[in-house]
């Protein structure tokens, strides 16, 4: 199995070698659930969808594991298609809880720090962890108010 992992590994030359440890880690968790690893039947895998184990997890956790299964699975050239992602349901975003425009800029105006405001600022635009680690002040402060 870890000589399949790694040649799925190798192939994958977009993602960075942190991306590519989630996608081991992730990879030998959700094979060790099988009882024989090296076996990928269909019932096998959506019977994983179905342990406690599996539905415990966040929801985009569970799409991660599916994005990279079905990954592996095309890449063994194996049948991949059965396996869906979950679709976030909608009623659980209310509008209400949703920050008004005035809401984000009082928000803004009351942190005295850039630091704090960039921050609000990243988070606001939707950057991954990874892009948010490697944002600077400059990169978001207007160099000609400073703000």
């Amino acid at each position: 199995m870890q000589d399949k992992i790694n040649d799925f590994l190798l192939h994958q030359t977009s993602l960075k070698q942190s991306s590519k440890e989630t996608y081991r880690n992730k990879l030998l968790k959700f094979l060790s659930v099988l009882d024989n690893e090296d076996h990928y039947a269909e019932k096998d895998i959506l019977n994983i969808f179905e342990t406690d184990w599996f539905k415990n997890l966040k929801i985009s956790t569970q799409n991660l594991y599916k994005k990279i299964v079905r990954l592996f699975l095309k890449h063994l050239g194996l049948k991949y298609e059965y396996i869906k992602t979950i679709n976030h349901d909608p009623e659980s975003i209310r509008i209400e809880d949703i920050p008004t425009k005035e809401e984000i800029n009082a928000l803004l105006n009351n942190m005295p720090r850039a630091m704090d405001r960039c921050l609000v600022m990243v988070f606001l635009e939707g950057l991954r962890l990874n892009e948010a680690r490697n944002v600077r002040i400059r990169d978001v402060v207007d160099k000609k108010t400073n703000n």
